[in-house]
């Protein structure tokens, strides 16, 4: 592939981050690749070294893994503010190189890509029109150009561009598997099992097309063939590589087997550590195996996102209660109920809340919890409905904001049925 100009990496962070930061300057992106991951398995929630990865893949030709880690840089804070600042900052990084070097490929192709991660294809455009002026047949780019036209509606020009870029190819199993991944995405079925095939042919073993392979199975529905791909992966175990252990958990799931679903759950829980996202999605695939576990691991996720404590409140039951949820605020708000006392409790959502409350017994247990009320009508209030109390006691309602809630004031209400 095309190799032009100096775009540099967002941040140095410790030795291995310098290596590769030199490794991605020389335009050793293998090596910087290497470096990077080191870096990032000790500090894997840090957005620079992330996204400086992403770049040293997406230099590399690695489409579908650069998209990956630029994806993990901008999802690594569920405080909204902080993960916009973050985003700007990544942004007005390239912005920067690109004015610096107007005629530099690499920093046209830095930034074309983040901003098809942020679903601004339309801006994307002119910087696909720099590059190829300069090098008409950079595969890559054009699989990516392409990329873009569909997502805005042009199926047509999509296709006429991803041809080309197909036929400049030289070799590189990301092109085609990129491009299957986008057909299925915008439905243009017809693409997507010429286009694996292809990058099959190529590297049957790259994790990333795998991963790529194993979505367009299970939109079909073919979730032993889902399991099989998925079960080929080979990524060593980390917080960034649960991706297949919740995916084959998910997968056993629409197969009915809860056991092993259950199994590659706790695993990706295990190793996700305290990563509020992993402990969220493991969360809701529990749930219908065994709710309990549910709650569980969202009250981790309440621990795992807090950063300032809502002041602990006793609610009784009957009187609505007025609270203010802010990112990273949670509420621990106390009642009292009896033996057999049947209750509904539910928190309102609105158009910027998206509320989540997991209840806890006397002995600080998650036995139950809620999200979306009914999702399918617009309803994403929590409520938590029909709860009778095991014993007399004093339980405790935890209340705050769901992985991509906002924030804003609600009401809290416990009411007899």
């Amino acid at each position: 592939m095309a190799s032009f100009g100096s775009a540099k990496p967002l941040r140095s962070i410790g030795r291995s981050c310098d290596c590769g930061a030199q490794a991605f300057e020389a335009g050793d992106y293998p090596q910087a690749i290497a470096s990077y991951q080191c870096a990032v398995t000790a500090e894997p929630h840090n957005p620079h070294l992330l996204a400086s990865l992403g770049d040293a893949y997406l230099l590399d030709g690695q489409l579908l893994a650069a998209i990956t880690f630029y994806r993990f840089a901008n999802n690594t804070s569920p405080n909204l503010e902080e993960s916009n600042s973050i985003t700007d900052e990544h942004q007005a990084a390239r912005d920067a190189a690109v004015e610096a070097a107007p005629e530099d490929v690499n920093a046209h192709f830095l930034r074309a890509a983040y901003l098809w991660t942020l679903a601004l294809d339309d801006e994307a455009l002119a910087d696909y029109e720099a590059i190829l002026e300069i090098e008409p047949d950079y595969a890559e780019v054009l699989a990516l150009q392409g990329s873009s036209h569909a997502y805005l509606g042009d199926t047509a020009q999509a296709e006429v561009i991803w041809r080309q870029a197909m036929e400049v190819n030289s070799g590189n199993a990301h092109v085609p598997a990129f491009i299957a991944w986008t057909a299925l995405n915008v439905g243009q079925e017809a693409l997507v099992e010429e286009h694996f095939a292809q990058a099959l042919a190529l590297d049957p073993n790259d994790p990333y097309v795998l991963f790529a392979l194993a979505d367009s199975l299970d939109a079909v529905g073919d979730y032993e063939a889902e399991i099989e791909v998925l079960q080929a992966i080979n990524l060593p175990l980390s917080p960034l590589t649960m991706a297949p252990t919740i995916r084959l958990g998910a997968a056993y799931l629409n197969l009915g087997d809860k056991v092993r679903a259950a199994r590659w759950f706790d695993e990706a829980a295990e190793f996700g550590e305290d990563q509020p996202s992993i402990l969220y999605d493991v969360a809701f695939a529990y749930a219908g195996i065994d709710d309990d576990a549910a709650a569980g691991y969202l009250y981790r996720y309440t621990r795992a996102i807090e950063r300032e404590r809502g002041s602990d409140k006793i609610i009784k039951i009957g009187d609505p209660l007025l609270i203010a949820i802010i990112r990273g605020r949670v509420f621990r708000l106390v009642f009292r109920a009896d033996q057999g006392q049947a209750l509904s409790l539910s928190v309102a959502s609105s158009d910027t809340l998206d509320p989540l409350i997991v209840l806890l017994d006397p002995d600080g247990e998650a036995i139950a919890f809620s999200d979306d009320a009914d999702p399918d009508n617009d309803d994403y209030s929590s409520l938590i409905e029909g709860w009778v109390a095991p014993a007399d006691g004093l339980y405790t309602l935890v209340v705050t904001h769901a992985f991509l809630g906002s924030e804003g004031e609600t009401e809290v209400l416990i009411v007899e049925e």
